[in-house]
């Protein structure tokens, strides 16, 4: 399959749940303006708990209310060809989620592992909502 072609199906699906190819393109700018953010907080000093949890606190926020948008309007629609991309949101999602609980309580030893678990989890959300974009 060519990037054109997979383009073209997740676009068809979006604009069948009633999602607008300017609203995904603007989260998609927004995401990458805050990926570009952490990497350079990030780089710029080492951040101690506190900082990363009040940090990444909005993020956390913020991908609560787009993936709730998301599947309202793939629930008001729907549309079977986004059952597989709302299943790779949710648990994406999910991850984050279990993970932001986990760091949430982390001890001072924990607290590495259980930031490494959230980063991927971000990761694996970022993806899967760039899939559900592209």
């Amino acid at each position: 399959m060519t990037n054109g072609f997979i383009f073209r199906a997740a676009l068809t699906a979006l604009v069948g749940v009633g999602v607008s190819v300017a609203e995904f393109g603007g989260v998609r700018l927004q995401a990458q303006a805050q990926e570009r953010q952490a990497a350079q907080q990030t780089q710029a000093q080492p951040e101690n708990p506190e900082q990363y949890m009040r940090r990444n606190e909005g993020r956390f926020e913020e991908w609560g209310r787009k993936i709730d948008a998301f599947n309202a309007k793939a629930a008001e629609r729907g549309q079977q060809a986004k059952e597989r991309t709302k299943r790779e949101l949710d648990e994406a999602w999910s991850e984050v989620k279990t993970g932001w609980s986990r760091l949430r309580g982390a001890s001072k030893e924990g607290w590495d592992d259980a930031k490494d678990a959230v980063e991927t989890g971000w990761r694996k959300l970022e993806r899967a909502w760039k899939d559900a974009d592209s």
